[in-house]
C-alpha cells in the first residue's frame, strides 16, 4: 500500500479555502483544550478513542511505522497502544533509572489502563463554536494555536473506518488539510539546534563563534541521541497516568578505583564521556564552590595533574597543549567539554535528576556541579586526595 511523502506550502488564503473545505468534507473541528491539560501538546497527531475501535486499531498496528517514517516530523502519529508495548519501558527507565522492570511489564499487559488517558484528554475538550462537544467517535487531535493563558487551540478529525484503503485516504486527506498555526508553528531544525547551543554550550559572554560548524555537529549529535527518550510532550503525561512511579532519586555518584563513573542506584549504571572531558568533570567535582570558565587558567597545573593521572597517554608535550586549549577563554574547549559532559547524563536518564551531576551556570555566574558532596563515593582518591 503506497503512503504519500512530503509537504506543501499554502498562503494564508489557501489555508482558510482548504481548512473550510475539510470542515464540509471529512469533518473538520476546531476545538480548544484547557491549559490545565497535564503536558504540553507539540506538533503531532494524537489519536484517541472513548471506547475500542478493533478495526483502527488493527490497522494502526500494520501500517504506523510505514505511516511515521513516511512523513515529516510535524505530521507524526502518536498510536498509544503501541506506544506502551514498545517505548514505555525505555522512557520510564529514562525517567525513572533503577525501577523494576517487572513493574512496566505488568503495565503494558493492561490495555484498559490507555482510556484512562484517552477519557482525561477527552474531559479537557470544548468546541471552539458551540462551546460543547461530546466525543463518543475516534479521532485525531493536532494542535493548532495558544490562545491566551487559558487554552490550546486543536484541530479534531473524526475517523471513520470503511477498509484499509479508505482508511489512509482519509488519514492522506488529513494529513494535507493545512495547520491554523497563527500563534505557535514548528520549530525548524535550525532553530532547534540553537536552542541545543544555547542551552548546552554557549558557557561564557566571550564565546567564540568561529567553530560554530562543529559545535552544531555536537549539538545535532546530543539532540539526536536524546530525541528517541523524549518523545512527544504527551510521554509524562502518560507515564503519570499509566504508572504509579516511585518518587525520582538522585543515586550517590561513584568513582572506581579506575576512574569510571558509576552510578550504584540506577543498576549500577556506568556515564561514559571522554578523557578529557572526565578531567573537567573530576576538576568541578573537586570545587564545589565553583569557579567561572575565565578563572580556569589559574587551575592549569592541578587540570594536568588530573589528565596525567587517568589518562593512558604519553606524549605529555601533546597532552599539556590539550589543557593549554581547555583554559584558553579565547577558544571553545572548555564549551565542548561541558556539552559532552551534559550529554553523557541526559542521554541516560532525565535532565530532571541530571541537572544536578553535569556543570551548571550561566554566563555571569560560577560554573558548578550541584550534586551534594554526600553523595559522592570517591574510591580511587581523584577527588578526595589530590
Amino acid at each position: 500500500m503506497e503512503i504519500e511523502k512530503g509537504m506543501k506550502y499554502y498562503s494564508i488564503s489557501q489555508k482558510e479555502e482548504l481548512r473550510k473545505k475539510a470542515s464540509d468534507t471529512i469533518g473538520l473541528k476546531e476545538v480548544y483544550i484547557d491549559r490545565k491539560l497535564p503536558f504540553k501538546p507539540e506538533y503531532k497527531y494524537y489519536y484517541i478513542e472513548p471506547y475500542r475501535h478493533p478495526q483502527i486499531n488493527d490497522f494502526f498496528r500494520l501500517y504506523l511505522d510505514k505511516l511515521n517514517k513516511n512523513h515529516d516530523e510535524s505530521h507524526q502519529l502518536l498510536y498509544l497502544p503501541s506506544y506502551v508495548e514498545n517505548e514505555l519501558l525505555s522512557v520510564v527507565k529514562y525517567n525513572r533509572p533503577g525501577i523494576d522492570n517487572g513493574v512496566i511489564e505488568t503495565l503494558k499487559s493492561n490495555v484498559s489502563q490507555v482510556y484512562i488517558v484517552y477519557n482525561q484528554i477527552i474531559s479537557h475538550i470544548v468546541e471552539v463554536s458551540t462551546g460543547d462537544l461530546k466525543i463518543d467517535f475516534p479521532c485525531l487531535l493536532h494542535i493548532d494555536d495558544s490562545i491566551g493563558s487559558y487554552h490550546y487551540r486543536f484541530s479534531l478529525y473524526p475517523l471513520k473506518y470503511e477498509d484499509d484503503r479508505q482508511f489512509l485516504q482519509l488519514l492522506e486527506s488529513i494529513f494535507n488539510v493545512p495547520f491554523y498555526d497563527w500563534g505557535i508553528r514548528q520549530s525548524t531544525r535550525e532553530e532547534r539546534l540553537e536552542n541545543v547551543l544555547e542551552s548546552a554550550i554557549r558557557e561564557t559572554p566571550d564565546y567564540d563563534w568561529a567553530d560554530k560548524c562543529s559545535i552544531t555537529n555536537l549539538a545535532y549529535e546530543i539532540q539526536e541521541r536524546i530525541k528517541k527518550l523524549q518523545l512527544m510532550g504527551v510521554s509524562d503525561f502518560v507515564i503519570r497516568n499509566l504508572i504509579k512511579l516511585p518518587e525520582a532519586k538522585l543515586s550517590p555518584l561513584l568513582i572506581t578505583p579506575d576512574y569510571r563513573i558509576v552510578m550504584p542506584a540506577y543498576n549500577n549504571m556506568e556515564i561514559e564521556m571522554p578523557t578529557l572531558s572526565k578531567v573537567v568533570f573530576f576538576f568541578y567535582l573537586r570545587h564545589p564552590a565553583g569557579l567561572r570558565f575565565k578563572e580556569l587558567i589559574d587551575y592549569r597545573d592541578e587540570l594536568l595533574q588530573i589528565y596525567c593521572t587517568i589518562s593512558n597517554r604519553e606524549n605529555l608535550v601533546r597532552m599539556k597543549q590539550s589543557i593549554d586549549e581547555l583554559v584558553d577563554s579565547t577558544r571553545n574547549s572548555i564549551n565542548e567539554k561541558c556539552s559532552r559532559i551534559r550529554a553523557a547524563f541526559i542521554t541516560r536518564f532525565s535532565d530532571d535528576l541530571a541537572h544536578h551531576y553535569y556543570i551548571t551556570g550561566s554566563s555571569s555566574t560560577l560554573k558548578r556541579i550541584t550534586l551534594d558532596r554526600d553523595m559522592l563515593i570517591d574510591k580511587s582518591g581523584i577527588i578526595t586526595y589530590r
